[in-house]
């Protein structure tokens, strides 16, 4: 039945969980042990074999467990060159909007990500270090992640209603980055990633998304830094001098603190309103385009959904949902929550 298959999902990432977390302290274990003999594993390498270890192993062995074909969990329809360049366009405008959530949580926990960035950054590793470290971080969650999350996640929950498809989706998704500070954005992009992919029909859309999104975010990371190195020491030194001056005008009036930051919110929630505005136009474009595009193919398959849909059309309960397995997840996450801030 339809509502073991949910159960049976819940208990995979379960699963998932409690494997990731033994694997990461194996794993982090291994690259000390190297470090400590003298042999350097570089960033990129790192987040490929991380990827592979915890994410791609958990999703063969799901499908050498439950027997299914690979193109059953992940739809591997061709997107379309509209689909992409309204994909990459949405990944762009939605990076202020993110980027508030991700403020939001760095108030009361540590970016985990922001060192790993810096890391690979083009002034400390030179350009070819720097070209390699944006795609793994790029490509690789895009590929991995996204098996588990829009694959074998979305595809448990095929027969719930959409909201509760992408909520999902996305609550999982969040969830086993096991990093609080990453909690918000993650939820929400892992909500619009499977929304892409429901409109879309096409797995290759919410990778492309993914993908876009981490490598526009790695960019323009890179890029300030780049800009920032370039500024001529006496203009960084000026610019030293007038923060000094405001900080002292800040101390001695501490209306002006609240004046400052209340100024400062101001600005920047403009930022986020109007790009998240003109991604929310390309968003609708990008339902409109899927709509007709889905129903000028829909003639060619209609007998055969119909079929599907005598097959696979069994009641959704939430029942099924809140299962102990799915409580599990959660129980796990608050322990790696509370262990990670002690």
């Amino acid at each position: 039945m339809r509502h073991s298959k949910i159960k049976q999902t819940n208990l995979f990432m379960l699963l998932t969980m409690v494997y990731m977390i033994a694997a990461g302290v194996l794993f982090v274990s291994f690259i000390d042990t190297l470090d400590s003999l003298g042999y350097f594993l570089p960033n990129p390498a790192i987040i490929v074999l991380t990827g592979i270890l915890l994410q791609i192993i958990p999703f063969a062995f799901y499908l050498f467990v439950t027997r299914e074909k690979l193109t059953e969990v992940i739809p591997l329809k061709n997107p379309g060159i509209v689909n992409i360049v309204l994909i990459v366009l949405m990944a762009a405008f939605i990076q202020p909007f993110a980027g508030l959530l991700g403020v939001i949580t760095s108030f009361f926990f540590e970016n985990p990500v922001a060192e790993t960035v810096s890391d690979m950054n083009p002034e400390k590793v030179g350009a070819l270090g720097a070209m390699l470290g944006l795609l793994a971080i790029s490509v690789t969650p895009a590929i991995c992640e996204e098996a588990v999350y829009r694959g074998v996640v979305y595809h448990g929950y095929k027969n719930a209603p959409l909201a509760v498809k992408a909520i999902i989706s996305g609550l999982f998704f969040a969830l086993m980055h096991m990093a609080p500070q990453q909690f918000l954005y993650t939820f929400f992009l892992g909500v619009v990633f499977a929304l892409v992919l429901h409109y879309s029909g096409s797995f290759f859309s919410a990778v492309a998304f993914h993908f876009s999104f981490n490598a526009v975010s790695v960019g323009i990371n890179f890029g300030l830094s780049a800009l920032l190195s370039r500024i001529p020491e006496t203009i960084t030194e000026d610019s030293a001098d007038i923060v000094e001056e405001i900080v002292d005008d800040i101390a001695a009036n501490p209306n002006a603190e609240w004046i400052g930051a209340i100024i400062a919110f101001i600005f920047y929630a403009m930022i986020v309103a109007v790009f998240t505005g003109i991604f929310a136009l390309f968003f609708w474009l990008f339902i409109l385009h899927n709509k007709s595009r889905n129903a000028a193919s829909a003639e060619n398959i209609a007998a055969e959904g119909a079929e599907v849909e005598k097959l696979e059309a069994e009641p959704f309960s939430f029942r099924s949902v809140f299962s102990p397995s799915f409580f599990g997840v959660i129980v796990f996450y608050l322990l790696i929550t509370i262990i990670l801030a002690s």
